[in-house]
């Protein structure tokens, strides 16, 4: 005698209710592991940062300066100053000179490598492995908050050598051949003097006395893991190896005639 079966299938309703269910967790998972990994990179770049503080004052100890201006070399295909300039005596691993956020390289991660990239020297995109030429820093046009002066194709360096302007960016151009990479300005800015501070308390890297307060770099490559613009936020080294987060608009923020905080560096 045959026993009828009280088993039945799912119905379709019934797959999609669960797949709906799935979708939902999934979601939700991901909008909160998302923010978790950012953490993490974001703790990542900042050890990152941290070490190389510390062998940028070794590489000054036993230089007497700080290295110079970064740039890439086309003939050598290897950047050169900046930190880069610590590869291999004061860095053995190339990790750290790369911010783990770092999209820019993601098509060439290991000829960016080969050639000495640090994401914390300044902004290079749209890199063709076969053309050189696209490996130098972006360029733009600036007016340098301290002297007024309109500074044309300046490579978009974030490595704080001759001084930055609002945006950020150390705007100097420089000249490769020379090992000056001198700042545009040749005297102190008046928000120095009119403290009654001197060419030792000036906040560059060119100043080998540089203070402790003295920006060295500021992480870019986090921006992108924000919605609005208003949340965005920059990792910041400083001479005395401290590292922060500190909001981009907030940090940038400036009046028409003022120096910024960011550009003044002081707390």
């Amino acid at each position: 005698m045959n026993v009828p079966s009280s088993r039945r299938g799912f119905t379709l309703i019934e797959l999609l209710v669960v797949i709906a269910i799935i979708a939902i967790l999934v979601g939700i998972l991901f909008a909160v592991f998302g923010p978790v990994r950012e953490q993490a990179r974001q703790t990542q770049c900042m050890s990152n940062l941290a070490q190389l503080g510390m062998a940028l004052k070794a590489y000054r100890t036993d230089h007497g300066k700080y290295p110079l201006a970064p740039f890439y070399n086309t003939t050598t295909q290897k950047y050169q100053g900046g930190f880069s300039a610590l590869y291999p005596d004061y860095v053995d691993d190339k990790s750290l000179l790369i911010c783990p956020d770092d999209r820019n390289i993601d098509s060439a991660p290991k000829e960016a490598r080969q050639r000495n990239y640090s994401s914390y020297n300044g902004q290079v995109t749209a890199i063709d492995i076969t053309d050189e030429e696209t490996w130098k820093f972006d360029q733009a046009d600036y007016i340098h908050i301290e002297t007024g002066a309109t500074i044309a194709g300046a490579p978009t360096r974030t490595y704080n050598f001759g001084g930055y302007e609002n945006s950020g960016v150390d705007c100097h151009n420089s000249d490769p051949a020379n090992e000056g990479y001198y700042p545009y300005m040749t005297s102190l800015p008046l928000w120095l003097t009119d403290e009654g501070l001197r060419r030792k308390h000036y906040p560059r890297l060119i100043n080998r006395h540089a203070p402790d307060i003295t920006i060295v770099t500021h992480c870019i490559h986090h921006r992108g893991q924000y919605n609005k613009d208003t949340e965005q936020i920059d990792l910041i080294l400083r001479l005395s190896g401290s590292t922060e987060k500190v909001n981009r608009m907030a940090w940038q923020a400036y009046g028409a005639g003022e120096v910024s905080k960011f550009v003044k560096q002081r707390d």
